[in-house]
């Protein structure tokens, strides 16, 4: 059960101090987009770094648990990732490169313990391969969703990742890791505060330029997904759900929905997201249920 201070401090706190970071991007910039393109990034690191402290006290250094590493590690160089490859006159390939590079070592540093002690050599190259070449197909579909053709505003992306985030939190209260749930919450409210400040303190909704919140935000969740498989109960099949819906939000560079004018386009794109999370959510949920109305023999 999530205690009632958590309220505030894990929830409300983390959307709070998100936003402020947000809205002193947009005041150095007075309200232009893209002003200093760190603010997203950073806000997503400070909020979600809240998060973790007001649910599970402050990280060790070095990190000791997977947990550890997503927040100490693995999350502050998806914000240096996101701030470097910005940079105007850097090549895409070296961006790129970045990028995958980080996604490919978001599994083995989260794994450690099944690296040292449950996998063989065989069991851990299938693993880590599958779940970087995951990572990176789940990166590249956050760039297509950024496509300047689908004109994607700044405000729907990260409102669209605070709906994944409060999906994923379901699923790992349901899956029995309130820990993971409380997480996944704080980053849910650090979302919703990029997108509230984006827009009330930025005068539009695409003000940042580029949603920097978007990378550094899916290392949270793959690290988030990582754990809730892995060390919690999270199946494969809502694992997979919360992960189509990141994957859905690129529906939008598709050209049969390039062409729908703009609130269509956005509801079109909103649908694709629910659905999975959605399902999820519902699917966990009945596992949950049937687990409880079994017997106890103890």
């Amino acid at each position: 059960m999530l205690e009632p201070s958590w309220f505030f401090w894990g929830g409300v706190m983390p959307a709070l101090i998100a936003a402020a970071v947000v809205g002193v991007e947009c005041m150095i910039g007075g309200g232009r987009a893209g002003a200093t393109r760190a603010g997203g990034a950073l806000a997503v690191w400070a909020g979600y770094s809240w998060g973790h402290v007001a649910s599970v006290g402050w990280p060790p250094w070095p990190p000791t648990e997977s947990t550890h590493w997503l927040v100490m590690v693995l999350i502050p160089v998806g914000v240096l990732i996101a701030i470097v490859g910005s940079i105007p006159r850097l090549p895409r390939r070296i961006a790129w490169a970045m990028r995958i590079a980080v996604a490919v070592a978001i599994a083995p540093a989260l794994l450690q313990s099944y690296l040292n002690y449950t996998w063989d050599f065989g069991q851990s190259v299938v693993w880590l391969a599958g779940l970087g070449v995951a990572a990176i197909v789940l990166w590249v579909s956050a760039k297509r969703a950024l496509n300047r053709r689908a004109r994607v505003r700044f405000a729907p992306l990260a409102i669209y990742g605070a709906i994944i985030s409060v999906g994923t939190g379901m699923v790992m209260m349901f899956s029995g890791s309130v820990t993971l749930g409380q997480l996944a919450f704080g980053l849910t409210a650090t979302l919703g505060g990029i997108a509230c400040a984006s827009v009330l303190v930025g005068r539009n909704s695409a003000v940042l330029g580029q949603p920097m919140c978007v990378g550094p935000a899916l290392v949270a969740l793959i690290g988030l997904w990582i754990n809730g498989y892995f060390y919690a109960s999270m199946t494969a099949t809502n694992a997979v759900l919360l992960a189509t819906s990141w994957l859905a939000m690129g529906i939008v560079s598709l050209p049969v929905v390039c062409r729908l004018d703009g609130w269509r386009r956005v509801t079109v794109q909103a649908a694709a997201v629910l659905l999975p999370v959605t399902a999820a959510v519902i699917n966990a949920g009945i596992t949950f249920s049937k687990q409880v109305a079994e017997p106890s023999y103890y």
